[in-house]
């Protein structure tokens, strides 16, 4: 079976260039088939524990992509011949939140441009604007906020802001001309 397989073979030495040690929660947390290659996304637990690396699978080889300055990476998002990879939660200070492009040659850059954002959960893109599911802060590191950030340039300014909630939105896709999201509060609710 093609998925045991692959499972199997992400063992801890992946995990080797992020110079992190692999924990009990280490595993794959992102699978994203692009062409004829399926992107691996490697961390330990998302959100809590620090390590994440990308690699490409070719039907028997593992190719390093990217290692990123996260805890965690869970999701990739394609835009013609880029790729978007959200920050999940930044090793930097939290004034600034990241999310990671690949260029249509393979070359990866870190955009640490997501104003306040503590976790960037998931990208989403119509054709013109990229958004961003985000928890974010007020600018005190305490006061949460789920938001839904818009660029036009890329991800290189994020001008619109929408608040949703007090803590987190998880995701956001466009879907017949709309932006779509999840969010949950505080106490857990999630619409």
């Amino acid at each position: 079976m093609i998925e045991s397989t692959l499972i199997a073979s992400c063992d801890a030495s992946l995990f080797s260039p992020t110079g992190k040690e692999p924990t009990e929660y280490y595993g794959t947390y992102l699978l994203r088939l692009i062409g004829n290659s399926l992107i691996v996304g490697l961390s330990n637990s998302p959100g809590n524990e620090d390590g994440a690396v990308l690699y490409r699978y070719d039907d028997s080889t593992w190719t390093l992509e990217s290692v990123l300055d996260e805890q965690g990476v869970v999701d990739l998002l394609p835009v013609g011949d880029e790729w978007y990879v959200p920050g999940l939660d930044p090793f930097d200070d939290w004034s600034l939140g990241n999310i990671y492009k690949r260029s249509a040659l393979g070359a990866w850059t870190k955009i640490r441009t997501l104003p306040n954002t503590i976790h960037c959960f998931q990208l989403a893109h119509d054709g013109t604007y990229l958004y961003a599911a985000v928890g974010a802060h007020a600018g005190d590191n305490a006061t949460w906020r789920g938001q839904v950030l818009r660029s036009a340039d890329g991800g290189q300014t994020w001008p619109h802001i929408s608040t949703l909630c007090d803590y987190r939105c998880y995701h956001a896709y466009c879907f017949a001309g709309r932006i779509y999201a999840s969010q949950a509060d505080i106490g857990g609710h999630i619409s």
